[in-house]
């Protein structure tokens, strides 16, 4: 009885674990919906090489094909449970070219990994790794963009780490369209980035992103397409950024090995008790 009180413990604690944790749909591709704000360090109405970019994201869904959604984010509310998947970007811009668009310009900047970082959520260990973005789960701040910006980016990177991506393969890339509409904040960005720390219980297949340079397209971890436009005047933040990103988990085998070892040896230790009880 006792084997089977310490089996339900701990299937009830990885349950727990499970619940506070964005929830994705296992073998297929996941789409991650999510809100995010941005600011250009040269400002909100220029683009330059060596302009670094950086915001915070908030995970408002994910949901896939086969069940629909999976998860959402409760932290809408001005009231608990809150329930946030959050995190913090940076970036640097490396080229920018000018291609002629319709009767106007449009530009193509090319981002990479910045050399330091301003607001101090990446290490310089973190920046040699090729990070670019840190992942976050939290039950107890919710996320804001109200300002100041420093609060903001407290509130998205206070919880539990889940994970970073960056560029750490040769496919890896993050590229910006800057339509000419008189806003030059406005337009649309795609990359695909891959794991540099892995801290979400789960292993993840390549998802193919098509927008790399390579002719077939590039396998990836996480692959993204948005679409940002200027923020409203006077706010903390210049820029806003929309939807989605794709990932394609799969069950992490060691950890069901080690469930499935520790389910095995409970049924065999009861057995074995069993056993024990008809020989007496």
């Amino acid at each position: 009885m006792k084997i089977m009180q310490v089996a339900l413990l701990c299937v009830g604690a990885i349950a727990g674990q499970a619940l506070a944790a964005p929830v994705f749909q296992l073998g297929v591709d996941n789409n991650m919906g999510f809100q995010s704000v941005a600011n250009n360090t040269s400002g909100p109405n220029t683009i330059n090489v060596g302009d670094l970019y950086y915001g915070v994201i908030n995970a408002q869904d994910i949901s896939n094909t086969s069940t629909g959604t999976t998860w959402n984010a409760n932290n809408v509310s001005a009231h608990p449970p809150i329930d946030s998947f959050t995190g913090y970007f940076l970036t640097r811009v490396t080229s920018v070219m000018a291609v002629p668009f319709g009767s106007g310009t449009s530009y193509f900047a090319e981002l990479g990994v910045a050399k330091s970082d301003p607001n101090g959520v990446f290490s310089t260990a973190d920046l040699n790794a090729g990070t670019m973005m840190k992942l976050f789960t939290d039950t107890g701040t919710a996320y804001t963009t109200g300002g100041p910006v420093a609060t903001d980016i407290a509130h998205a990177t206070d919880g539990t780490f889940w994970g970073s991506l960056g560029f750490n393969q040769s496919g890896d890339h993050w590229g910006v369209v800057i339509m000419p509409s008189g806003s030059s904040a406005s337009g649309y960005t795609s990359g695909g980035l891959d794991y540099i720390n892995n801290n979400s219980g789960l292993a993840w297949n390549k998802v193919l992103d098509p927008t790399c340079a390579a002719s077939a397209g590039c396998l990836v971890d996480m692959k993204f397409a948005s679409t940002f436009t200027q923020s409203i005047s006077g706010s903390a933040w210049q820029t806003s950024i929309n939807d989605p990103a794709t990932l394609h988990p799969v069950p992490l085998p060691a950890a069901g090995w080690l469930m499935g070892s520790g389910l095995l040896a409970l049924v065999r230790l009861s057995r074995r008790r069993k056993n024990r009880l008809v020989v007496a």
